[in-house]
């Protein structure tokens, strides 16, 4: 009876040990889909191997600027931050690894640092294996760390500011992120308005044909002299959409600048714009891929009244079809925008 016990045990504590063995992440598809879906399903265990896998990947040794791997640092590091168990095992791939992988590491610590990175560093200073990263150890550790780093508190002011929220989603799942890039599209209209001034200023028939027919080439399928421009659609996003796809396609847009000439956009303006359909283009493309994100934007979508809900029926009914009727009113011309019951 004894040894049947034995027997019993042995393979109880190897069921043990077989599922706590950790997950191997050695290809590109595997490493976007732990990072992309992390929320569904939190292997914090697989977290190593994902990092060691990014680190040898092409895209990495490509050496694109360091911003560029700014996402993957702080998902790195903020799942660290959750489990702290993992720091040692960042620390033994930092050892390991080369200058560009320590470097990329050391943004994981400015994250997830604590006590115990910062003496694991300093023993590092002295050491000749170590020369290449000795300044960039340095400024780590008078920067401190962990940073007063969180994406949700944050100003949006460039497209890695939504890169952050997206990212604290993946990890996270939570609706905030997504309410914050939501925001962005109740921005003001600079396009409208700089718009609307043009059409205030006297200009001769010939010039406003011109300016129409441009707007109709970069989607904007309006007649300037007939349209009421406060019920239409953000024209931010609209024509950041047009830039966007001309510059998937790796061409320039004739008429996208001869606009941004006759309505004398900056370079700010040109800036803003693109944030705002950069916000736009991923809300749509990530509701298509995460029924999260469409879940949280229908939300909105019922709960807010600013001029964000026109841009929010759009992505719904890019990413679902058919999930926004138009409910007449008396006002002639005029509909509300509502999500379909068997939508909701």
């Amino acid at each position: 009876m004894k040894k049947v016990l034995v027997i019993l045990t042995l393979l109880f504590c190897s069921a043990i040990c077989i599922g706590e063995l950790k997950a191997e992440i050695t290809t590109d598809e595997e490493f976007n889909n732990f990072f992309t879906y992390y929320y569904l399903n939190p292997q914090p265990n697989e977290a190593p191997s994902a990092l060691r896998q990014f680190i040898s990947s092409d895209f990495f040794k490509s050496q694109q600027p360091t911003e560029i791997y700014a996402m993957q640092s702080y998902f790195f590091g903020r799942i660290a931050q959750m489990n702290p168990v993992l720091i040692s095992e960042y620390m033994n791939l930092f050892n390991d690894t080369t200058h560009e992988g320590r470097v990329f590491i050391l943004m994981i610590f400015q994250i997830s640092g604590n006590e115990q990175v910062k003496a694991f560093l300093q023993t590092k200073l002295d050491k000749e294996d170590f020369i290449n990263e000795r300044e960039d150890i340095k400024n780590v550790l008078k920067g401190g760390m962990p940073i007063d780093f969180n994406p949700l508190r944050r100003e949006i002011e460039d497209g890695a500011d939504l890169d952050f929220l997206w990212t604290e989603f993946f990890i996270t799942g939570i609706k905030e992120p997504i309410v914050k890039i939501i925001d962005v599209l109740s921005w003001e209209d600079r396009f409208k308005n700089k718009l609307t001034n043009w059409l205030s200023a006297k200009h001769s028939k010939r010039e406003t044909k011109k300016l129409n027919n441009l707007l109709n080439r970069v989607g904007i399928n309006i007649d300037i002299n007939k349209h009421n421009l406060n019920l239409l659609s953000d024209f931010d996003c609209m024509f950041a959409a047009h830039f966007q796809s001309f510059g998937f396609a790796g061409k320039k847009s004739e008429h996208g600048e001869e606009i941004i000439k006759i309505l004398d956009f900056s370079d700010d303006d040109k800036f803003y714009m693109a944030i705002k359909g950069a916000a736009m283009w991923a809300l749509q493309s990530n509701a298509q891929q995460h029924p999260k994100v469409l879940e949280y934007c229908k939300q909105e979508f019922e709960q807010r009244a600013d001029k964000s809900k026109i841009e929010l029926a759009i992505i719904l009914e890019l990413a679902s079809k058919g999930s926004i009727e138009l409910v007449p009113t008396e006002e002639e011309d005029v509909a509300i925008l509502k999500l379909r019951e068997e939508n909701k």
